[in-house]
């Protein structure tokens, strides 16, 4: 009948809609944030180890969106210009630090 015909392609819609969201949900994207985050974590505790790792990538972060883009992709150059991430990692502690307790920022 007419009607058991669009029962099931009802069906096979929301099957194929269930399909799609599985898809989705195995390829989904990860942020660009912790695609960076991932190649240059491994430098945090030898080249910053007196400073707390979330601001070394947070100013890491801030770098690579002026000089690279918002999006950090296999290709990215990012890590032959290692000198250009970490150039505000000090800066920026110092600041966040002085801020917290009371002193000015050299």
């Amino acid at each position: 009948s007419k009607l058991h015909e669009k029962h099931q392609n009802c069906e096979v819609r929301q099957d194929d809609k269930e399909a799609h969201k599985e898809m989705q949900t195995k390829q989904k994207c990860v942020p660009a944030w912790q695609v960076f985050r991932t190649k240059v974590s491994p430098m945090f505790g030898i080249e910053f180890p007196d400073i707390n790792s979330q601001k070394v990538f947070s100013s890491m972060w801030e770098v690579h969106k002026e000089q690279f883009g918002s999006k950090c992709p296999e290709t990215c150059i990012c890590l032959e210009n290692i000198p250009i991430l970490c150039s505000t990692v000090v800066k920026d502690a110092k600041k966040k630090n002085a801020l917290l307790d009371g002193s000015y920022p050299e």
